[in-house]
């Protein structure tokens, strides 16, 4: 004789229905399957956590209105007595209106059961539908166009959106790309996951309650995370920064008088390269320093040199490396356990200084052959006195200024079309320009069709492009 016994699970979704500021709720939308012979019930909950004073709710539903009925407290919360007591999901499409939850948050708590021997389980998605009557102002807008690469690279995702808000302020942020020639939809950021594509731009759609003020929404940035060879460095200030480079290992080394430095890019229309170099003293080293004794019990030991690298520290019990330490970088202090009587050790770097950045003269900027790129060379010679320094790195500031045009006079009209090519990247979506017009992002051309004889005149806010860089150098000499 066989038994076929019966599998039960009980789910909370911490992630509530919310109800707050909506004027009704209306009912609601469930996905999902139900395979023979298993079962799923519903319960909500007005709190976020089990515990012996909760309670817990079904829906009773009288031609379409549902009132709240108590079934089951915070002791009696488990899949068997959910099964028993909890609304179908029959019963919660039947749901058009549920005046209680006007105002408040919910937590549904699902119950689910299968036979032990079928293999088929529920699945469930449970979402609302709500009205809210409050006036909502919207706008969209589109970003520039962020060419990232001449050729597809790997778009990895959308890794942050900084969005800030006040009062009822919302922003819903979407993305589009671009493959080979071709542009695809707009769609979530979430979803921009393990794309091949050359450029990007962005879609904002704005919504607010009110224009008095008390509700804004601005999104301050967002980060794209890609990879590729021949991408483009994007931002409003974005830095490259070399490896750092010590000069001064042995005791004879002597300093550093002068540094030059070499990046190749593409031609520059706004955008701006610039260069800075920094002079630190040479860094000392730590070898099996002694730290203390081990006491046989938890000890915190703090160092007294300063500025350590702590990427190079390395402890030692007894001469063997030791692993099981922890660092407070804050506090100069490492704690652990030691054998009583062992000999505590440490070997690390130290002596690092602040990175004091001084900026670079630019001697050349020149074109480097048909390619279309040029190279652009900056050089720092240090005066006499300050020649003892032998640690040294280079960055660059790769710069993207914005501004604005108003009332600039492209013109006058012949009534025919006309090409115009401004001398920046308009923002599109800010563009305001006589007649009929069309405008290329990407070649910032501007065709413009006017009655004849009147001025041809445009306002627009501008973005400088993002720099393309494909390879930098660097060089230093020493004092004589």
């Amino acid at each position: 004789m066989s038994v076929d016994y019966t599998r039960t699970a009980l789910f909370r979704d911490n992630a509530p229905l919310s109800c707050e500021s909506v004027t009704s709720v209306d009912g609601f939308q469930i996905e999902g399957t139900q395979p023979t012979n298993t079962d799923r019930r519903i319960i909500f909950s007005y709190s976020d956590a089990s515990n012996a004073d909760s309670k817990y709710y079904k829906l009773v539903v009288t031609a379409g209105v549902a009132a709240l009925l108590e079934v089951l407290n915070g002791s009696e919360l488990n899949a068997e007595n959910v099964l028993l007591e909890g609304n179908t999901v029959e019963e919660l499409e039947s749901v058009t209106s549920i005046p209680d939850w006007v105002g408040k948050t919910i937590y549904p708590i699902v119950a689910i059961s299968a036979p032990e021997s079928q293999s088929a389980v529920p699945t469930i998605k449970i979402s609302i539908k709500t009205t809210n009557n409050t006036a909502q102002y919207e706008k969209t807008e589109d970003s520039p166009i962020y060419v990232l690469a001449e050729n597809n690279i790997d778009i990895i995702s959308i890794s942050s959106a900084d969005i800030e808000k006040t009062g009822n302020g919302s922003a819903v942020l979407q993305v589009r790309f671009r493959n080979n020639n071709t542009w695809g939809d707009f769609m979530d950021i979430k979803n921009a996951v393990n794309i091949k594509a050359s450029a990007v731009q962005f879609r904002v759609k704005y919504a607010v309650s009110t224009l008095s003020g008390a509700d804004s929404v601005k999104v301050s940035k967002i980060s794209i995370v890609y990879s590729g060879s021949d991408a483009k460095i994007s931002g409003a200030n974005t830095e490259l920064i070399l490896v750092t480079k010590h000069f001064g290992k042995d005791e004879s080394a002597k300093g550093l008088s002068f540094a030059q430095c070499l990046i190749r890019h593409k031609q520059l229309q706004d955008a701006e390269i610039k260069a800075y170099a920094a002079f630190r003293n040479e860094i000392q080293y730590r070898s099996m320093y002694p730290l203390g004794t081990g006491t046989g019990e938890q000890q915190t030991i703090r160092l007294t040199d300063s500025g350590i690298s702590y990427n190079s520290f390395r402890l030692q019990v007894n001469g063997q490396n030791f692993t099981n330490f922890s660092m407070n970088t804050e506090q100069n202090e490492v704690t652990l356990i030691a054998d009583k009587g062992a000999a505590i050790t440490g070997s690390y770097e130290y002596g690092w200084e602040r990175e004091e950045w001084q900026e670079m003269t630019k001697i050349s900027s020149l074109a480097y052959g048909s390619s279309g790129e040029y190279s652009s060379v900056f050089q720092i010679a240090l005066p006499e006195e300050d020649t003892e320094k032998t640690v040294s790195t280079i960055k660059f500031a790769l710069d993207r200024p914005d501004g604005e045009v108003e009332d600039e006079i492209l013109g006058t009209a012949t009534g025919d079309l006309q090409v115009f090519v401004l001398p920046h990247y308009a923002r599109k979506d800010t563009i305001i320009c006589s007649g009929l017009w069309s405008y290329d992002d990407e070649t910032r051309i501007l065709k413009v069709q006017h009655t004849q004889g009147e001025q041809i005149k445009i306002s627009y806010y501008w973005t400088a492009e993002s720099p393309v860089v494909t390879a930098v150098a660097a060089g230093w000499t020493k004092s004589a």
